[in-house]
């Protein structure tokens, strides 16, 4: 799957998923996972076409671990936390059920850090992204609505992987039937990338390594941004990590801030106060302080 995805080859790809047991993240409470774990405003539907993929996630207030096999999918519902936790090569399907879907490779490799130590890390690769404005809001709703019955509980495997699966064919249908003006594809590609800067802004990337991911030229990035929103691509991500930085500050005060500056991407502890007081009005610890 290196090379680009065409929308016809998705839906073929679609077409040939079958579900043998969908996992549910419906527990929007705070308890902690990780620093790492993200929350999704809009339900994300993922299924694994090739490999395995481990997510850690809190479901009828408990943490979960599982690892998806080909064949098995995760519904994570609106305010529910996510975290990946061990990678190792796969390539799976996201669906945002709002939004887009995405076809993720994810692949691992070696890489010296620090004191000469091997650690695994692991890097994306987008072939493809669809993206069909409101058009899975049906659906979805649909899907959302059944998993706050009772009969979840008494036969969620059956029941739910049926229903993913009728969802995975209206997507398929909206693939092969979904047309997209220049300006519509244009926003909603702007759209993806500020979703994927939302859920990695913690991972070390930038505009070159998103421009990568999405198959874009980085100067074309630069320009989407130029045309949907007030403020750059730098000045986004280093916004969205900001929010995180804020938020640990006062969710986690036995962490330090140089810990939380790294937690947050922001590797230079000196440059993020500096950035942190010009966009709060106050350095990190008078923060924590204001608001303990």
């Amino acid at each position: 799957m290196n090379q680009v995805v065409t929308k016809t080859q998705l839906a073929d790809i679609v077409s040939g998923i079958g579900l043998s047991q969908v996992y549910v993240a419906n527990d929007p409470s705070r308890m902690h996972i990780s620093n790492y774990a993200n929350t999704f405003d809009h339900p994300r539907f993922i299924v694994c076409l090739q490999g395995v993929r481990h997510h850690r996630f809190i479901s009828d207030g408990k943490i979960q671990e599982v690892a998806l096999q080909p064949g098995q999918a995760l519904l994570v519902c609106p305010g529910c936390q996510l975290e990946m936790y061990y990678v190792e090569d796969a390539t799976v399907l996201h669906i945002n059920l709002c939004e887009h879907f995405s076809l993720f490779k994810y692949s691992t490799f070696e890489q010296a850090i620090h004191n000469s130590s091997q650690e695994k890390i692991y890097n994306f690769m987008a072939p493809v992204v669809i993206h069909v404005p409101n058009a899975l809001l049906y659906p979805a709703s649909l899907l959302l609505d059944y998993l706050k019955t009772p009969i979840v509980n008494a036969y969620p495997t059956m029941h739910l992987a049926r229903l993913a699966e009728c969802l995975l064919f209206h997507i398929q249908q909206l693939l092969l039937t979904t047309t997209a003006t220049k300006s519509s594809k244009a926003k909603m590609t702007w759209l993806a990338i500020c979703a994927y800067v939302d859920e990695h802004c913690q991972d070390p990337i930038n505009r070159e390594s998103v421009s990568e991911t999405f198959r874009l030229n980085p100067n074309h990035v630069s320009r989407l941004f130029q045309q949907f929103s007030p403020i750059g691509f730098t000045r986004y991500l280093t916004n969205r990590r900001m929010e995180v930085a804020r938020r640990m500050l006062v969710e986690h005060a036995e962490m330090h801030v140089s810990e939380i500056a790294a937690m947050s991407g922001f590797p230079n502890p000196k440059h993020f106060n500096k950035l942190f007081k010009q966009i709060y009005g106050t350095n990190p610890t008078g923060y924590r302080s204001l608001h303990a």
